[in-house]
């Protein structure tokens, strides 16, 4: 159907035209009155057409209204799981699926990614088909997938890269691990300070530092960037949208929050290195906090970060 605001254009234009040749030149010809009113007969026709097609479609925006709302209305009434990732799944696809008549280009992008994202679960997580099937995700139990929508994210699957995942993992074989880890307080640069820290390895030098962020201070900053995330990007410069990278984020400076850099003095004393974020260029500085929305089988594939 053709989109209201531009046959309303189309309309407008036509007429001011005519009623522009009517006022001017009119009454120079008596020829131009019968072609005014052919032209008349021919414009009230086009009205006339136009009121039809914008009447047909308010009549199924109306009809399309009234069905959405009672199904959201009973919707209201059961709890919404938007924790589990199957359930996530069936929730996107009831809402491209009942869209689809109004939005078809970008609900085919939808389509695609929900199924796409499995096989990231796949890839980064080394989770099994059955196992997401059954809606057993490393322990987390949800919703089962119905078998039309096993099948549908089997379509998308990749072959390829499943066969030289089966290659690298026949060439590296099962080694035996020779972790020693163990714990200990580490101390900081102020002698009553001491952190969590758990040795991962010894050479190279590897550590897990733990608590150095509350509950509270993690909450304070998901809550002050929650109307700025955007899109991440990958690349320096001209940064492009990619499907490595399928994440909103969003940046809180030192000087933004007082949560902020209380964290950031926090990660100095522990490490004793130089957190001061020194705009605009440097000339070398700490970065800021990136805050990070991972969405359904969200993830970053492995690549260089290099700063400096």
């Amino acid at each position: 159907m053709p989109s209201i605001h531009l046959g309303a254009i189309l309309i407008t234009v036509v007429m001011a035209s005519w009623l522009h040749r009517t006022s001017t030149e009119i009454f120079t010809s008596s020829l131009k009155v019968h072609r005014m009113v052919a032209e008349e007969d021919r414009l009230l026709d086009e009205l006339k057409r136009y009121i039809d097609v914008q009447y047909s479609r308010l009549k199924f925006l109306s009809n399309f209204y009234i069905d959405r709302l009672q199904e959201v209305n009973l919707r209201r009434k059961t709890d919404l799981d938007l924790t589990h990732p199957n359930a996530v799944y069936k929730v996107i696809k009831r809402f491209a699926s009942a869209y689809s008549p109004l939005m078809n280009e970008k609900l085919e992008h939808i389509h695609l990614t929900r199924t796409r994202t499995f096989e990231t679960f796949q890839n980064i997580y080394n989770m099994s088909a059955l196992d997401m099937t059954r809606g057993d995700y490393l322990g987390y139990q949800g919703p089962q997938l119905q078998a039309v929508d096993a099948y549908e994210i089997g379509q998308n699957g990749n072959a390829e890269l499943a066969r030289e995942l089966f290659e690298e993992a026949r060439i590296l074989g099962n080694k035996p691990s020779s972790a020693q880890a163990f714990c200990r307080y580490r101390e900081a640069l102020l002698p009553y300070y001491r952190f969590q820290e758990e040795i991962l390895s010894v050479d190279p030098f590897a550590s897990v530092i733990y608590h150095v962020i509350t509950d509270q201070e993690g909450d304070h900053m998901k809550s002050f960037v929650r109307n700025k995330l955007k899109r991440g990007k990958v690349g320096s410069g001209k940064a492009i949208v990619s499907d490595i990278r399928t994440s909103d984020i969003a940046w809180i400076y030192d000087k933004d929050s007082p949560h902020a850099a209380s964290v950031a003095r926090r990660i100095e004393c522990i490490t004793g290195l130089d957190t001061s974020q020194r705009e605009p260029q440097g000339p070398h500085s700490g970065e800021p906090f990136q805050v990070v929305n991972y969405g359904l089988g969200g993830h970053y594939s492995v690549h260089m970060d290099p700063f400096g």
